[in-house]
């Protein structure tokens, strides 16, 4: 049963360090749902803009919500080119995430960069 005072966060997580085109990091980016509030590096709960960086992890907060639902509805309105719900599991400890989504409407297909690895 849902709590009446629960609120939704999204919060975009990017890699911003090296190598962002490897195959390790061309996927990494996504929009987190979570039921905590989210917190710049100091501690202090902010929601909306940028959290500051996490080694080579930037987050950013796009508000409170009092709903999944509109939750996700600003999701989708910051993806407009797309997007992919994602099952995986969140890699940070700032509360319960109840959805993820990848930017893009199909996961990359590898880490190739037109123009930069092609050989001739």
């Amino acid at each position: 049963m849902k709590n009446e005072t629960e609120k939704y966060y999204v919060v975009e997580v990017r890699w911003t360090g090296p190598d962002q085109t490897g195959a390790k990091y061309i996927d990494f980016d996504r929009y987190e749902i979570t039921t905590a509030p989210p917190r710049d590096t100091s501690g202090n709960i902010q929601l909306f803009g940028w959290l500051g960086p996490d080694g080579f992890v930037a987050r950013y907060a796009h508000g409170e919500h009092d709903s999944l639902a509109a939750a996700d509805h600003t999701v989708v309105g910051l993806l407009e080119g797309g997007y992919r719900r994602y099952d995986g599991c969140s890699s940070h400890g700032y509360g319960a995430v109840v959805a993820m989504y990848r930017p893009g409407k199909y996961p990359p297909m590898s880490d190739m960069v037109p123009g930069k690895n092609e050989t001739t």
